[in-house]
């Protein structure tokens, strides 16, 4: 489904930058297609009562919620889960050097030289993150899982006399 692939590849793309002013400009992006999208999925529910558009609604809504939230609280996560200095300078260097190599390829796009060394750059960071997951379980939950309560699950918190109202500005 689209909105999930798109959701996916948000992801993936986010946690490509380091530098806080990349986030917060891919961060503000990212709300005015999060907003449409809702506003799109909310409209096709409306019309045709598929529970999938407003699933697909909600899922824009909270994934938004959760990157930004996600992104503001990556330095006490870092704190919080007692990772060693070196593993996370270590973590950081690989997102330096993935955030440079993406810089030299948007420069030099034909370059498969800058392309193999960016994707062994990704292939290092996929590493490190699967060995943090061994390692380190409570940093890796906080800092790469990106689990999101489903409608579903969230509805059966509410009691049918309540309504949740979430602002999105």
């Amino acid at each position: 489904e689209y909105s999930q692939a798109y959701l996916r590849l948000s992801d993936q793309f986010r946690q490509q930058f380091i530098d806080p002013y990349t986030k917060s400009i891919l961060i503000k992006d990212n709300a005015e297609v999060y907003s449409r999208n809702i506003g799109i999925y909310s409209q096709l529910y409306l019309q045709s009562g598929q529970a999938d558009y407003l699933a697909a609604a909600f899922n824009f809504a909270e994934y938004g919620r959760s990157c930004l939230l996600r992104d503001l609280q990556d330095e006490k996560v870092k704190s919080y889960a007692g990772v060693p200095d070196y593993l996370l300078e270590k973590e950081l260097a690989l997102r330096k050097s993935i955030s440079d190599l993406n810089q030299e390829l948007g420069d030099n796009p034909q370059d498969d030289e800058v392309k193999k060394a960016l994707f062994r750059a990704k292939e290092s960071l996929n590493q490190y993150v699967r060995t943090l997951a061994g390692s380190h379980p409570a940093y890796y939950d906080l800092r790469f899982k990106s689990t999101l309560p489903s409608l579903e699950e969230i509805q059966a918190k509410v009691p049918p006399t309540e309504v949740l109202v979430e602002y999105i500005q």
